[in-house]
């Protein structure tokens, strides 16, 4: 797995924990919510350190936590299962459920 993976899974996962939608998220940065979306499908490698810091203030974070520096609630595993999981549909997502 390429860093800009995890730090695309990092950015989701720090977005939700925090209940924001991508929408939300860029209204609160004072950008184009298509880039926070761009950034985590990787279609975007890397932000500026001007937006790297808007991220860690909006979603409560370090930088470190965002890059993958240090541990966040899941690791790398679990991050990829969950990236996976969010892809099914409901009636799979009920099955891995159960």
């Amino acid at each position: 797995m390429t860093d800009d993976y995890s730090f695309a899974l990092r950015l989701r996962q720090l977005r939700e924990r925090r209940g924001l939608n991508q929408i939300d998220l860029g209204n609160a940065m004072g950008i184009n919510p298509n880039r926070i979306s761009n950034w985590e499908t990787g279609v975007n490698k890397s932000p500026s350190i001007d937006v790297l810091r808007k991220f860690c203030r909006v979603l409560g974070c370090t930088a470190d936590e965002l890059l993958g520096m240090t541990e966040i609630e899941l690791n790398t595993d679990e991050l990829w299962c969950l990236e996976h999981y969010r892809k099914l549909g409901m009636e799979r997502r009920r099955a891995v459920r159960d």
